[in-house]
């Protein structure tokens, strides 16, 4: 994106007033899903407008305004929806022809509406017809309502029109037909129209037959309309109650790059212009911003056997890249969090070590962990879920994390190799079912959560210089002091945090996300 300062000569503006410009960019989506995206107008003088300048058409059912309260540029549109495009005064209700255009040929004609003949409703089209040059020795008219809905090429078309001749039953040199007809993107047809079967013969007077035509949409189509063709020949012909099945839209249900310039003005007549995008793509935003931080993932997976593997490897690296989970001896299988899918108990303490990778050393500033755990009673000790430690240190270690506390109780605490600090959280832990717990550092602050935020806690670390965290531990507080329970679907992630919208994503509402999930919804 690019925020342009207008070109406008300022002889009419306050030379001391600071530049209107627009920062920010506009948040990617997913199809179908109902869309707002922001944008800062910056040193507005007084109420703004915005417009489009330039780039390519919004979804159908877009808006685009300011928000002068807040000072911001505002994208919308709907989810996406489907609708049969409404054609305009298909029945000729409205007592008069507006709606339609005729084009008559083989002599000269006035359409009328009429009330003494109809297929439904009040009124129907009454087309006079007579002697002239046209088919049958008649007069035609081509009838196309002014209605011109969006096709592509491919697309199938089906239109309906009630037409009858001949209520008294002579001058049988009458006809009438459906029409298509297909159009480019600047409204021009493309081709002859598609006729549908001619209604003809004495055996047809008197009747309304439903003149329909099918048709495909050729290359180069963007839009379609609905006629009819008529002749009288010395005799009047009708036309009524027209339909077809071309659906409208609302919203957006494929993946795209809109491409926009957008100019703001001001109440002082300053204007300037942003150019940019909004992307438009099946995978999922939130979770390809996930899958980018995650550093690593241990499933804690199992599908037969007893016990598993007193090593459990890192999903997401391979080779040296990848952080191995060690237990002091196996641990047996449990029922797992989803389906089939099982995980270990927590009578061995599980942790990784920097010996594998410095995946797992938490850098400068940020960092995440979080997984799904099960325990059944509360330790008899105070016991950490899971901890960060920098065993490096000379003396006591420092590090960070979730305690279980014996009391039923979950603390955030923190410790920077000489003094704790700690925070109790709400409780008590939910046990005998599968809970989502979080432990990380953002902006200075250690948030501790349990099932996103149904209680958490917030611990102040300014000041404390980040440490390079070599350990991870799941289950224990260094070696003693075990939880019986059961660990599954945890991640790691260094050097950066999580978003709120990013944690609900994983909680889902309590259904949690699999490493298969989150790399199926990024794509």
């Amino acid at each position: 994106m690019s925020s342009i300062l207008s070109l406008r000569p300022d002889l009419d503006q306050n030379v001391d007033a600071l530049p209107l410009f627009i920062a920010g960019a506009l948040p990617s989506t997913r199809p179908a899903i109902a869309y707002e995206g922001r944008l800062s107008i910056r040193n507005p003088a007084g109420p703004c407008t915005v417009e489009q300048v330039g780039g390519d058409s919004l979804p159908p059912g877009s808006s685009l305004s300011v928000d002068n309260a807040t000072k911001q540029v505002v994208l919308a549109w709907p989810a996406y929806s489907e609708y049969v495009t409404p054609l305009e005064n298909p029945g000729f209700e409205t007592g008069d022809t507006s709606g339609w255009s005729f084009t008559p040929r083989g002599g000269g004609g006035v359409p009328v509406v009429d009330s003494a003949y109809r297929y439904e409703g009040a009124h129907s089209l009454r087309w006079p017809g007579g002697r002239g040059m046209g088919s049958e020795g008649g007069i035609e008219v081509e009838a196309w309502n002014n209605t011109i809905a969006p096709c592509l090429p491919g697309r199938r078309v089906t239109i309906h029109t009630r037409c009858m001749y001949n209520p008294a039953g002579h001058h049988f040199g009458s006809r009438y037909q459906g029409l298509i007809r297909f159009l480019d993107s600047m409204g021009n047809p493309i081709g002859s129209p598609a006729r549908g079967k001619q209604f003809k013969g004495r055996g047809n007077n008197g009747r309304w037959n439903d003149a329909s035509a099918t048709a495909v949409g050729p290359a180069g189509t963007a839009g379609v309309q609905l006629g009819a063709w008529l002749t009288g020949s010395e005799a009047a012909t009708w036309l009524d109650a027209a339909s077809w099945d071309v659906p409208s839209a609302f919203g957006i249900n494929a993946p795209a790059t809109i491409q926009l310039v957008l100019r703001v003005r001001d109440s002082a007549g300053r204007t300037a212009l942003w150019s940019g995008s909004v992307t438009v793509s099946a995978a999922d935003p939130i979770a390809v911003s996930i899958l980018a931080k995650l550093t690593c993932f241990w499933p804690f997976e199992s599908t037969s056997g007893a016990t598993m593997s007193t090593t459990q490897a890192d999903v997401l690296g391979t080779g040296p890249e990848n952080a191995v989970l060690r237990y002091g001896s196996a641990p047996a299988v449990g029922a797992g969090r989803t389906g089939s899918r099982s995980a270990p108990m927590m009578a061995n303490c599980g942790y990784a070590t920097t010996s594998e990778t410095s995946k797992l050393a938490a850098g400068a500033g940020d960092y995440c962990m979080f997984g799904w755990v099960r325990v059944a009673a509360n330790p008899t000790n105070d016991t950490g879920i899971m901890c960060r430690y920098d065993s490096a240190l000379t003396g006591s270690s420092a590090g960070a994390g979730m305690r279980f506390k014996s009391s039923g109780a979950v603390q955030g605490w923190f410790s920077n190799g000489t003094a704790d600090r700690a925070a109790n959280v709400a409780g008590p832990f939910p046990l005998n079912q599968w809970a989502f717990v979080l432990s990380q550092r953002r902006n200075n602050l250690l948030k501790t959560s349990v099932n996103n935020s149904a209680f958490s806690s917030e611990i102040s670390v300014v000041g404390d210089v980040p440490r390079v965290g070599n350990l991870l531990y799941f289950g224990c507080s260094g070696d003693y002091f075990k939880i019986n329970g059961r660990v599954q679907d945890f991640g790691w992630i260094k050097g950066e945090s999580l978003t709120d919208e990013e944690i609900a994503w994983l909680y889902n509402a309590g259904a949690g996300r699999t490493i298969e999930e989150i790399q199926a919804a990024a794509g």
